[in-house]
Order: C-alpha cells, then structure tokens, then sequence
C-alpha cells in the first residue's frame, strides 16, 4: 500500500488529567483507529520537557502559568 496522507494533531493537556488522558489515547482511542481500512499505522510524539519551557501560551489560557503537559 502506498501512503496518501497523513493526521498530524497538536494539542495541550492539562497537567492534572495527562495520565488519565495518556491511558485513554493510547488503550481506547489508538486501536480502533489503526484498524479502519487504509490506516497503515500510528506513532505518537510526546514534547520533551526542554520543548515545554520554550514554549508560548496566552496567558488567558488554562494551559497558561506551566498548567499545560
């Protein structure tokens, strides 16, 4: 099978949920995606701590004051 595309999704969890959110990504939302017709995998690419300090947020964000993972 030949690549067509790809699903490129950038998002913010606040620090207080990512475990709960990192279990349900990964054992509930991942499997059934992998498994639709044509999807030929799925890679998951978590910032590195040194990418969080860098990183710019409004500051009348949620995620604002380092709240965010």
């Amino acid at each position: 099978m030949i690549p067509t595309g790809f699903i490129f999704a950038v998002l913010d969890c606040d620090a207080d949920s990512i475990e709960q959110w990192n279990r349900w990504y990964d054992l509930e939302h991942t499997p059934p995606n992998i498994w639709l017709p044509g999807v030929m995998l799925s890679h998951r690419y978590v910032a590195p701590p040194e990418c969080h300090e860098v990183r710019v947020v409004d500051p009348s964000s949620a995620f604002a004051n380092q709240h965010g993972t």
